[in-house]
């Protein structure tokens, strides 16, 4: 647990069903003429009560990125990270109620109410929301993008649906492709056919610009430069016309649903583990929460995470590095990473 300790714990805890927000997905909480947004970041539902036991709220799993006072015109951005900023949340005391530790995992996490005063935005809104009101210049090559996909379903989160004009213009485009097939395939489009890039308005980004990354990957992670080096030449960065930059992350489509993917929060720690595998698919990498699945003496295990950088990391056919916690959820044993130090990595070239 946290050096503070949360207010509030997991009772019970269910995996995400079709009305409910799934990742990516926007919550918008009002609470005392303030105004916050976080973007779920997990694939459950979990009922909460507060250290009396008394208090039972359903909460959403999610990072909290913009808040707006009562007298505030626009959104301003403070990121509290799903694992990650924990004990900011705790030290605040406008945000130390969105913290929910779970008995059971011995995890915390960020987590909204789903409550009367909470308004859910599809990612799919809030991409139709944007192409109808964000600026002609903004959104041009995006719309070249997504008419050459006319048959997916493509979503939008970050700040593009909620920050003012001035803001958006330095801003990212977060792009969701629900469907990890159709990911592949708009990926392999766009870095085989440089005349659709072209015609869309899509370039990559320079060597240069991200090899900067290395030594942030280095400390991050504590390895090598050569590690590093790997790692973020692999990672997808994209540039829109006039100068954008571009994210492709992948979500489950609605005919996805029932894959099975391990619930983190509810399941039991038998150890730490670290081992070598092998990839098997790679395919839900830039999901959230993010799936590798892996063999490793002849067996096969999903390595889950919801940690934001490992997006991209590995590909199938890799022989990998992983340290993180065996654990086990509804007779199904996995790999969770979840604390510092916890990572997939390539130790040779996939083919």
């Amino acid at each position: 647990m946290p050096n503070e300790t949360p207010k509030f714990f997991v009772d019970k805890v269910r995996e995400q069903k079709e009305d409910d927000p799934r990742p990516y997905d926007a919550l918008i909480h009002i609470e005392k003429d303030a105004e916050r947004v976080g973007f779920v970041q997990d694939n459950f539902v979990c009922e909460v009560v507060d250290e009396k036991g008394r208090e039972s709220t359903i909460r959403i799993p999610t990072a909290i990125t913009y808040f707006k006072g009562k007298d505030d015109q626009q959104w301003h951005k403070k990121l509290y990270g799903y694992h990650e900023g924990i004990q900011d949340a705790l030290d605040s005391k406008e945000m130390n109620y969105y913290v929910v530790y779970d008995p059971t995992s011995g995890l915390s996490f960020l987590a909204m109410p789903l409550d009367d005063n909470t308004k859910i935005t599809r990612g799919k809104d809030n991409l139709d929301s944007f192409l109808r009101q964000g600026r002609a210049e903004d959104t041009e090559s995006l719309i070249k993008l997504i008419s050459e996909f006319k048959d997916v379903n493509f979503g939008l989160f970050g700040s593009r649906p909620f920050l003012d004009s001035i803001a958006t213009k330095i801003s990212d485009i977060d792009l969701v492709v629900y469907g990890p097939k159709d990911l592949e395939r708009i990926v392999s489009a766009i870095e085989e056919n440089e005349d659709l890039c072209k015609k869309i308005g899509l370039t990559g980004r320079p060597s240069s610009t991200i090899e900067k990354y290395i030594p942030y990957y280095m400390k991050k992670f504590n390895i090598t430069e050569t590690e590093a080096r790997i790692i973020t030449l692999r990672k997808r960065r994209y540039i829109l016309e006039p100068n954008i930059k571009i994210s492709f992350n992948c979500a489950l489509s609605d005919k996805e649903l029932e894959r099975k993917i391990p619930l983190v929060i509810g399941s039991k720690k038998i150890h730490d583990i670290t081992i070598e595998a092998s990839a098997l698919d790679t395919s839900m990498s830039s999901a959230l929460p993010r799936v590798f699945s892996v063999e490793t003496e002849g067996q096969k295990l999903d390595v889950v995470t919801g940690t934001w950088s490992l997006k991209d990391f590995i590909r199938p056919g890799d022989k990998v590095k992983i340290v993180g916690a065996l654990r086990e959820s509804d007779g199904v044993t996995f790999i969770s990473l979840e604390k510092p130090g916890d990572i997939i990595i390539p130790i040779t070239n996939g083919k």
